[in-house]
């Protein structure tokens, strides 16, 4: 029944969106053929060859080589690629001597999904969940999983206090110690592992590479700013965030599929089975909420991997296919790509790279985001080769150790102090934070002087969270604006845009901004408005000095002091309202303004 349902609704989809996916897999197709393995079996013939022969059975008669799948071009980089693989065993094997080195806080620690209370209270979940899986319109199904899903949140915050309360700030400390310890051990088994294979493809593969970079570069370009990926308000409830995903999975299922055939890609991809839902279990969207630090704990909205798919690519080149068979998609409306995570061009902090791309099919009336996983074939060899399960289980386990007991900001700072003490760059400090973004983000690299290097020189990171915390653009800002991604910079402290002659307006700083130091925006000519935020309360000495442009300002009341100089040489600004209490130094304004106070 169900299985007949499911042809019906992907017959449903395909008829829907005949023409878009024509016309978008056409242009994949035609764009990406360079990218299709030689050999005409696809991943899943090449298995089932193998697979027969080791059951006996009788092979077709086919010509197989066995590096049919590698281009002539890059079999020098395959057997550079095993070289650099060596490193593998020789680290799964020393493996169980690493883990004797656990701190005794992670040898003994339970994830909460193991508590005996969690788990009691997950014990029907996976029946309800199938219940939704086969029928996501059913209310009653959906009603029954929330109910119990109710109890696994209630269970789990109680769990949670356990851990947070009678916790000494001693304790406290030397816990987040021991847990980024391990991280770090952790990340590090994996990073030299890593590091030598993707070095392998960039030096074997420039041009794929290349032509990588350059793909990317068009898909983040057609994406929606501010790239952001949250599911709808309602999905912030599990049970409604299933149902969504089981909704739309047989219309996930179709797309993925047939951008794996377009590409040449190998796919790896969950279905719906007589036992299994294909979909992330709830229990684990429910923990996630409930350790998400910040704002949204506790709502599952901004979960978005619950129906995932990975595409496995023999080269760069390849992976730059999927990404050109996505933006054929997206253009031709089949589905709409919400926001990409390029871990090639900034890895993870273990030093795994792929792409994460999340999307929405278009048509679905719930917008549900879905995510695919494009992966280079010898990373995931790799990845494969170590004990990677056990490792990834250290990091994680610790991770959601300090996040169960509310201290994810000493987690990081006990980080940042860590990679200060081994030398790490600001660009680096910043990489690894939640503002890594920026540099990245086509605005920033298109408005900065010198593009990526250009805005790395100009950024200085906070040596407590490691996030921007300055940024110094004098005379190097090109553009007649920032970009209004600079509210999301939360942690900056100091903005300097001395002799930007070309910046007219600037809006949307952040409320960590608390002065404008003393000649942040001196010399800017065409700077003709500024917001400035109620969380400013000093203006600096000459720090408008010049803006000739500038013909009005609002000070919100917050402002305290103006330093000297601060307004001369404004010719366009005639008259200003400081507030009443304002400490005004001498000198401040220039003769023609008129001052008046609030």
């Amino acid at each position: 029944m169900r299985a007949a349902r499911d042809v019906q609704a992907q017959k449903a989809y395909v008829d829907l969106h005949r023409d878009r996916i024509d016309a978008a897999l056409g242009a994949a197709m035609n764009a990406l053929a360079d990218a299709r393995p030689e050999g005409q079996l696809t991943y899943l013939g090449r298995w089932l060859l193998e697979q027969g022969a080791k059951q006996g059975e009788t092979q077709p008669v086919v010509e197989v080589d066995a590096q049919s799948e590698v281009p002539e071009a890059l079999r020098p980089l395959q057997k550079r690629a095993a070289e650099a693989l060596g490193p593998i065993k020789p680290a799964a094997e020393g493996y169980d001597e690493h883990a004797v080195k656990l701190p005794e806080a992670l040898n003994t620690f339970k994830t909460l999904a193991k508590t005996e209370a969690i788990e009691a209270a997950c014990g029907r979940l996976h029946e309800l969940e199938l219940n939704v899986a086969r029928d996501p319109d059913s209310k009653e199904a959906v009603d029954a999983l929330g109910a119990q899903l109710v109890v696994v949140d209630q269970v789990m915050a109680t769990e949670i206090q356990k851990r947070t309360e009678g916790v000494s700030e001693e304790a406290a400390g030397e816990l987040v110690k021991a847990c980024q310890t391990a991280i770090e051990a952790g990340n590090k088994d994996f990073q030299s592992v890593y590091g030598s294979v993707f070095n392998v493809i960039k030096s074997g593969d420039a041009e794929g590479m290349a032509k990588y970079e350059a793909a990317v570069g068009v898909l983040d370009a057609a994406i929606e700013k501010p790239a952001v990926a949250e599911q709808r308000d309602e999905a912030g409830v599990a049970a409604v965030l299933f149902a969504d995903a089981a909704r739309v999975k047989s219309s996930f299922d179709v797309v993925v599929r047939e951008l794996a055939t377009a590409t040449g890609a190998g796919l790896e991809l969950a279905v719906l089975g007589a036992e299994k839902t294909g979909l992330k279990k709830t229990s684990r969207v429910v923990e996630k909420s409930a350790l998400r630090p910040g704002e949204g704990r506790g709502r599952s909205k901004w979960v978005c991997d619950v129906v995932r798919a990975m595409l496995v690519a023999t080269s760069m080149s390849a992976v730059g296919s999927i990404v050109r068979g996505l933006l054929a998609l997206h253009e031709a409306g089949a589905l709409r790509v919400v926001r990409i995570k390029d871990r090639f061009a900034r890895p993870s902090a273990g030093g795994w790279r792929d792409l994460m791309v999340n999307f929405v099919i278009v048509g679905d009336p719930t917008r549900h985001v879905c995510e695919v996983q494009v992966v280079h074939e010898m990373m995931l060899t790799a990845r494969k080769g170590l004990p990677g399960h056990a490792i990834y289980g250290i990091v994680r386990s610790a991770m959601e150790l300090i996040e169960s007991c509310g201290r994810e900001r000493e987690l990081r700072r006990e980080a940042v102090r860590s990679m200060v003490a081994a030398g790490a760059t600001d660009v680096e400090l910043i990489g690894a934070s939640e503002d890594a973004w920026i540099l990245e983000d086509p605005e920033w690299l298109a408005g900065v002087e010198g593009g990526r290097d250009g805005l790395g020189r100009a950024l200085t990171a906070d040596k407590k969270e490691g996030r921007v915390g300055g940024l110094e653009l004098r005379g190097k800002w090109k553009g007649e604006a920032l970009p209004a991604s600079v509210a999301r910079l939360t942690a900056l402290r100091e903005l300097k845009m001395r002799d930007c002659k070309s910046l007219k307006s600037v809006a949307d700083l952040p409320a960590s901004v608390t002065q404008i130091v003393e000649e942040a925006f001196r010399g800017c000519a065409s700077l003709a408005s500024i917001t400035i935020p109620e969380s400013v309360t000093q203006i600096g000495g000459w720090a408008f000095s010049g803006c000739r442009s500038l013909a009005s300002i609002t000070l919100p009341a917050s402002v305290t002091q103006i330093g000297a100089m601060a307004f001369t040489g404004c010719a366009s600004l005639v008259s200003i309202t400081i507030p009443s209490s304002t400490v005004v130094e001498p000198g401040a304004f220039s003769a023609h303004t008129q001052v008046t106070r609030a």
